[in-house]
């Protein structure tokens, strides 16, 4: 049998755990866990028991994704993360990261109001640690706008709050009303507290290119190189360190200290071109702060920002086997569907390479007449208003041509004409076959499928 506390708004797992030490007089968190373990199996026993924070959950009769959302610190420490860690947090899918990471610290040392503590005392009946005293670069009270106090070692989160005021040390006062009163820092935070609300990880490269669209327009430099400033260039670790106080971001990110102007630091700058691994979230929020007027407009954009789609590159197929693609494309008069046939498997990537390359299908729905005015005006030199008069009907397919077509296409026209005119004879001295012209080749067309030309036709009709 074992004494359950309640688990207080916004009290931190540590904070929770040492209530449950000090309600069931035990000495140290591995005594406590041990002995949830063993009351989890007896009142579970077809449940596993699993991290610590599962076990922690269980006493305080919370689901594991209420726990971690409401009582740890991992939705801001995830709070941007890779393509393969987008899971909710408190997810099954987490379980590792619960196992190993589950109530790290977010930064060094346990942080408490004496207000808040005395408040607590009054209306629940003890003090305990809370989250969002443990926010990185917090170092006072946002609802009693005093200085927080602090315990260096991380063990004091097992004791209550209210037997640490002696030994606690406190923030100089002077120094945190000069750092609260910067606008950037508020925004900072709020955007760190939107973070903590989040029910997953903002995506990396959904919040890259949020960043990237709003640092374009005050003329931030966001891409990695060597090459020096331009005049009208500015980096977003230069703008950092002139928006926030100098000692409390070097706090944050010590190697900003010793930072020259005009020379890059990957770990701020870097955040402009991460995409696969994510940069520690305050990080972003950070840069956030300095590139959005508001933090609710900072976390509306990095929440709704639609990135670019991914291009996947497409691996060339070999010389031979493109040769053979080309010259089925050319034996079938310009047909994706014949060069698909005749490459198997390798045909879609076939079929990429020659559109690429300026190859269009010829194949479609009135592409005959698109292959005469296309003959006309790439071979002809005909005016683009008579060669689509030529089309007629199949206007849509000569411009999807057009659109296409590349520096090869007129070459290739060539061949295909050729090869499609072949019953006209060929040059007795050259061997080639002659180079026709729209008219001659689709005069040629007619006499190689039977069918008399028009004006023959319409002679004799006479």
């Amino acid at each position: 049998m074992i004494a359950r506390p309640l688990a207080l708004p916004d009290e931190t797992d540590r904070s929770y755990l040492g209530a449950f030490m000090r309600i069931n007089g035990l000495q140290s968190n591995a005594e406590a866990l041990n002995l949830i373990a063993r009351w989890t199996r007896s009142t579970e026993p077809d449940q596993v028991a699993g991290s610590s924070i599962d076990l922690l959950r269980r006493v305080a009769g919370i689901d594991l994704q209420s726990f971690v959302r409401q009582h740890t610190t991992l939705p801001l420490r995830r709070g941007v993360a890779g393509p393969r860690a987008l899971s909710e947090h408190g997810s099954i899918e987490n379980h590792s990261l619960h196992r190993c990471s589950g109530m790290r610290q977010t930064r060094a040392g346990a942080f408490f109001c004496p207000d808040c503590v005395a408040a607590d005392q009054d209306f629940h009946g003890r003090s305990y640690w809370r989250r969002e005293h443990q926010t990185p670069g917090l170092y006072w009270c946002p609802k009693h706008r005093i200085p927080l106090r602090y315990m260096s070692d991380r063990r004091s989160f097992l004791l209550s709050p209210s037997v640490c005021f002696e030994r606690a040390a406190q923030i100089e006062e002077r120094w945190s009303i000069l750092v609260a009163a910067n606008p950037f820092v508020a925004k900072y935070l709020g955007i760190c507290a939107g973070m903590m609300d989040n029910a997953r990880p903002l995506p990396v490269r959904q919040v890259r290119f949020a960043l990237v669209a709003a640092a374009k327009e005050q003329s931030l430099r966001t891409f990695p190189t060597k090459a020096p400033l331009k005049p009208s260039e500015h980096l977003l670790s230069d703008v950092m360190l002139e928006a926030y106080p100098r000692d409390w971001i070097v706090g944050l990110i010590p190697s900003l200290g010793a930072k020259l102007r005009g020379r890059d630091l990957r770990q701020v700058d870097g955040v402009f071109w991460h995409t696969v691994v994510a940069a520690p979230a305050i990080t972003y929020a950070l840069a956030a702060a300095v590139l959005f007027e508001t933090a609710d407009s900072a976390l509306q954009a990095l929440a709704q920002h639609q990135p670019p789609p991914v291009m996947r590159p497409v691996r060339k197929l070999p010389v031979d086997e493109m040769e053979s693609a080309r010259r089925a494309y050319l034996v079938s008069g310009g047909s994706y569907s014949c060069v698909l046939s005749s490459l198997g498997s390798d045909g879609p990537r076939a079929i990429l390479e020659l559109e690429a390359g300026g190859l269009p299908d010829m194949d479609m729905e009135g592409s005959r007449e698109a292959l005469c005015a296309s003959v006309a005006f790439f071979l002809d030199g005909r005016p683009l208003e008579e060669c689509l008069q030529l089309a007629g009907g199949a206007r849509v397919a000569f411009e999807s041509m057009i659109r296409i077509s590349g520096n090869r296409f007129k070459a290739a026209l060539c061949e295909i004409v050729s090869r499609e005119g072949r019953t006209v004879g060929r040059n007795p001295r050259t061997g080639k076959a002659p180079m026709l012209s729209a008219a001659k080749w689709t005069d040629a067309q007619d006499r190689q499928t039977k069918k008399p030309p028009i004006h023959r036709a319409a002679s004799r009709q006479k």
